[in-house]
């Protein structure tokens, strides 16, 4: 049984415990016995969102706070942001980027997650979609502006480079790194591929109708792209956008696939399933 209340993630620290953590509190347990070693509660915090970084848990908290915590369960450091933490922390290079509410839009912070250092703060006019990824030398972070998708990209040192509203997008885009390409697809299963320049390289509509299939972000391994479609996950190459497989019935919140093409995804009740790919052919 947990310590306290409903879980809404788990992970874990290096050589140390796993942190489970609830909306307003992290509990740390010992990974052989699941004995609990220890419990924070930062003050006022309504809602935690938190992502490890070696030995340091850094939790984004709603009051506006960014704290480090360590494997004891102390607080190493405590950053001060624009406003409440939107989503979990992620790591670029050696920084832990946290993306705070900035009205009108949010603000992206680079930290060291070792120290606390704040390296760099950076204002965005969207409304971040989810968690800034690292893409080669840059940071993307999608959202919408006035209520329309638009994705941007940051230099390493928080520079803008560029900010984009690919037209075929409806909704709130997710995002993932394919080598050069940036892909991002909507609720609707409409995906594009951009460019190291914010042009689009290809392209793929929503399947008929408007069925919203959930906000999991692709899946991309061996140039090999898996997305939610309209009668379950397509899985496209990564270079052109080409349908190179499809696994039918699945809607998935969540979605995975490691270097042997294995796909785990999880649904909205909570159900995970996952498929092996028994064969393939590759013409080289």
């Amino acid at each position: 049984p947990l310590p306290g209340g409903a879980a809404t993630a788990a992970l874990a620290l290096a050589r140390g415990p796993i942190v489970v953590v609830e909306r307003g509190a992290l509990t740390g347990l010992d990974p052989g016995s699941g004995r609990t070693l220890w419990r924070l509660a930062p003050p006022g915090a309504a809602r935690l969102e938190v992502a490890p970084f070696g030995g340091i848990a850094a939790a984004g908290a709603d009051t506006g706070f960014v704290y480090g915590v360590d494997a004891a369960g102390r607080v190493a450091w405590r950053v001060r942001v624009p406003g409440p933490v939107a989503r979990p922390p992620a790591p670029a290079g050696r920084a832990c980027l946290a993306l705070a509410e900035a009205d009108p839009g949010a603000a992206l912070l680079a930290i060291d997650p070792a120290s606390g250092a704040r390296l760099w703060e950076s204002r965005l006019d969207l409304t971040p979609s989810g968690p800034p990824i690292a893409w080669g030398r840059r940071i993307a972070v999608a959202g919408t502006i006035g209520g329309d998708p638009a994705i941007a990209a940051l230099e390493r040192t928080g520079a803008p480079a560029w900010t984009v509203a690919p037209p075929l997008l409806a909704g709130p885009p997710a995002l993932a790194a394919a080598g050069a390409l940036l892909v991002a697809r909507d609720p609707g299963g409409a995906v594009v591929a951009l460019g190291r320049d914010g042009a689009i390289r290809w392209s793929r509509p929503a399947g008929p109708g408007h069925v919203e299939l959930g906000s999991a972000s692709p899946a991309i391994a061996r140039a090999t792209v898996v997305v939610p479609a309209a009668d379950g996950l397509a899985a496209l190459d990564a270079r052109t956008g080409e349908i190179v497989g499809a696994i039918p019935g699945a809607a998935p919140s969540r979605l995975a696939v490691d270097a042997a093409l294995g796909v785990t995804a999880m649904d909205a009740d909570g159900v995970a399933s996952g498929w092996r790919l028994a064969t393939h052919l590759s013409v080289v």
